[in-house]
């Protein structure tokens, strides 16, 4: 978007001033009407696998379970 910020506002009539092709910025503003209801639910989860951790706590390979030695982070968010 392209305007002279040296160009009026308004014409002498109270109009809009309208440039050849350019869009004057205040008269998009003054059409525009945004009454939108906008709710953003914004989330993380997180998961890592402690393997070096859990070989050195039982001195063995993880093996079949290895759900057990999953460390998860979680977090939430309601922007309204």
């Amino acid at each position: 978007m392209q305007f002279n910020p040296t160009n009026p506002v308004y014409n002498k009539d109270g109009s809009f001033f309208q440039p050849g092709d350019q869009r004057n910025p205040s008269q998009m503003l003054a059409y525009f009407d945004d009454n939108d209801k906008v709710n953003r639910f914004l989330t993380n989860l997180s998961l890592t696998v402690a393997r070096r951790v859990a070989e050195m706590l039982n001195g063995e390979p993880m093996g079949k379970d290895v759900y057990q030695y999953l460390l998860w982070k979680f977090a939430s968010a309601l922007d309204e």
